[in-house]
């Protein structure tokens, strides 16, 4: 078997992101010699570290495009190395998540250099890895270069990759491109946001009317939901519907996220 096969953990075993709506970022809105940082915020993503933006030219092998992305430490290109890649809400510092992520290294400074992109949950705990060899063969080809894929495991979400390059002599330098990801999950702005656009309920990090319209609505459908205020208008469930509930959530919705 081929040395680029993919080291996926068991938690992404039969993993597929092919169906699923999903944002790529080739790099090509940036001119080279960029290190992407926030550039792609308004698309919920921030890239830490250095991620060096090259191309177009004759020594760049991009997946499509002009552009890739080399990943190494600037200072010290022998030592090995990490960067990281944080989800946010478009436009904003607020984490977000996605259900997975995809990219692809097309190439590397140095034979049999390891590339491995580790996810963590929102709560910071790693849920699971892609990774493989690069080989250094000055050329992007797809059957030794596979896109790596990984899935968060059902139940959980991705909010922020470390990325790791290091081999065992040699410059650790790993050429990209094509960070692909599914849908940004985005949390919900505190206990009152139980409403999103024309008052359905859910969330949708914003507390306005649709939230109000929702919580009247889950409030006569007597669903626990709404079940959020004691004797006094204290936070609590007590079976009850009643003023109880409206006072506790209007509290809420003037806290603000």
């Amino acid at each position: 078997m081929n040395k680029a096969m993919l080291l996926a953990c068991a938690a992404a075993a039969g993993i597929s992101g092919a169906a699923m709506a999903d944002t790529t970022i080739d790099f090509d809105s940036l001119p080279g010699g960029t290190v992407a940082s926030d550039q792609y915020r308004a698309l919920g993503v921030v890239f830490g570290g250095n991620w060096l933006v090259m191309g177009p030219g004759p020594f760049t092998n991009p997946v499509t495009g002009d552009n890739s992305v080399s990943i190494f430490n600037p200072d010290a290109p022998g030592e090995n190395y990490l960067v990281s890649i944080d989800f946010v809400i478009p436009g904003t510092d607020t984490p977000a998540a996605v259900p997975f992520f995809a990219f692809t290294a097309t190439d590397a400074s140095s034979p049999n250099t390891n590339f491995f992109m580790r996810a963590y949950n929102p709560q910071g705990f790693e849920i699971g890895f892609a990774g493989r060899l690069v080989e250094a063969d000055g050329v992007y080809n797809p059957e030794v270069d596979p896109e790596l894929i990984f899935t968060a495991p059902e139940g959980q979400s991705i909010a922020r990759i470390e990325v790791t390059v290091s081999a065992l002599e040699g410059n650790r330098v790993v050429e990209g491109d094509n960070f692909r990801f599914g849908p940004l999950i985005v949390p919900p702005c505190g206990p009152a946001d139980v409403g999103a656009a024309g008052g359905a309920t859910g969330y949708d990090h914003v507390l306005d009317n649709n939230d109000f319209i929702a919580f009247i609505n889950l409030f006569f459908a007597q669903d626990p939901l709404a079940d959020r205020g004691g004797v006094g208008g204290f936070p609590g469930s007590d079976g009850a519907w009643d003023n109880n509930d409206f006072i506790v959530f209007i509290n809420q919705f003037f806290a603000g996220c």
